[in-house]
C-alpha cells in the first residue's frame, strides 16, 4: 500500500526474523517491473555473494511470475529481464562502486545494518532523477555504535520523519504460516529458559531478533 497507493519514497520495514520481508520485497521491486515498462530495478544484499546464495541459487527471483513474463535470464549478473523490457537485478552492498551514476527506477536494501556503510551514500542520489522508490528491510541492531547500525537508525528515523516515508515494525509471529508459529513457540521456550537459568538479556535478544523492537546493549 505505501509503495503502489501513497506513493511514498522511502519505506522502511523493521522485522523480526524469518517474518518474510525478502519476499515482501521481491514482491514490490517485481511487480514494479512488471507495471513500468524498461524499468531499471535493484534489490542488494550486504554481500554480492549474499545476494546469490539467498535469491539468485534458489532461483527465488528466476521463479516469482509465470515464465511467459521473463524474456531473459542473465545468470553472470544475477539479473531477470521481463516482456516489456523491465529488469530486477541483484546485487550486494560491497559492490558500491559500481553504481555511481546509474539511474534506477526503483530499489530494496536487505538487512541494511549489515551493509557496507559506503554504499547508501554512493547509491541514494540516484534515486533522484526519477523519484525512485526505495525500500528497506532488516532485523534491528542492538545497539548504535559501527557505521552499518547508526546507518539504520538514520534511515529509520528519516522514514519516520518524511511526508513521502512510511516506516512499519513486524513481529516474526506476524507471519501467518502454522508451521512457522509452531516452529516460533519452540524458539521462544528456549529463550524463556535461558531466563529462567539468570540469563538477564535472553528476553531483549527475543524482543530484537523476533519481536522486530530495538532493544538497546545488554544488562550491562
Amino acid at each position: 500500500k505505501a509503495v503502489f497507493a501513497d506513493g511514498k519514497r522511502l519505506v522502511f520495514l523493521q522485522c523480526g526474523r524469518k517474518y518474510g520481508k525478502t519476499t515482501v520485497m521481491l514482491y514490490c521491486l517485481v511487480r514494479w517491473a512488471l507495471t513500468h515498462p524498461n524499468a531499471q530495478v535493484y534489490w542488494f544484499a550486504p554481500k554480492a555473494k549474499q545476494a546469490r546464495e539467498i535469491v539468485w541459487e534458489s532461483q527465488r527471483l528466476q521463479t516469482f511470475v509465470p515464465k511467459k513474463y521473463v524474456t531473459k535470464i542473465k545468470n553472470t549478473e544475477m539479473r531477470v529481464v521481463f516482456f516489456n523490457g523491465s529488469f530486477v537485478k541483484l546485487d550486494g552492498s560491497d559492490e558500491y562502486e559500481q553504481y555511481r551514476g546509474i539511474e534506477p527506477d526503483a530499489a530494496g536494501y536487505d538487512e541494511l545494518k549489515d551493509f557496507d556503510h559506503r554504499f547508501d551514500t554512493s547509491f541514494r542520489p540516484n534515486l533522484g532523477p526519477k523519484k525512485a522508490p526505495l525500500i528497506v528491510a532488516g532485523t534491528p541492531p542492538r545497539n548504535d555504535v559501527s557505521p552499518g547500525e547508526m546507518k539504520f537508525h538514520a534511515l529509520a528515523e528519516e522514514a519516520k520523519r518524511r511526508k513521502d516515508g512510511s516506516y512499519k515494525e513486524c513481529a516474526s509471529w506476524e507471519r501467518k504460516d502454522p508451521d512457522w508459529i509452531e516452529e516460533l513457540e519452540s524458539i521462544k521456550i528456549q529463550f524463556e529458559a535461558r531466563a529462567a537459568r539468570g540469563d538477564a538479556d535472553a528476553m531483549n535478544e527475543w524482543r530484537v531478533e523476533y519481536g522486530g523492537e530495538y532493544v538497546q546493549g545488554g544488562p550491562g
